[in-house]
C-alpha cells in the first residue's frame, strides 16, 4: 500500500486522531484506509473516507481555494 500524505480538517470523524487540521499519512487497501498521525491512528471503510474527502472538497470549493491535487 502506497502512502500518501493529506492535511485534512477534522470534527468527530476520526476521534483516535482528535479534531481540528491534521496532518496525517494515508494508505489505502482493498476494503480498509489506515489513517495515521503523531496522535493515534485510526481504520475506516473506504466509504466513509470517500465522504471524508468530498467534505474536504466542498470546503475548499466553498472558500474560494483550489482543488487539492491529492483529492482529485
Amino acid at each position: 500500500m502506497k502512502i500518501h500524505r493529506h492535511w485534512l480538517l477534522l470534527a468527530d470523524e476520526l476521534p483516535r486522531i482528535g479534531s481540528g487540521w491534521r496532518p496525517v499519512d494515508v494508505s489505502i487497501g482493498r476494503r480498509w484506509v489506515h489513517i495515521k498521525s503523531k496522535a493515534g491512528k485510526h481504520k475506516i471503510t473506504k466509504g466513509a473516507w470517500g465522504a471524508l474527502v468530498k467534505t474536504m472538497q466542498r470546503y475548499h470549493q466553498r472558500n474560494g481555494e483550489g482543488p487539492l491535487n491529492t483529492f482529485v
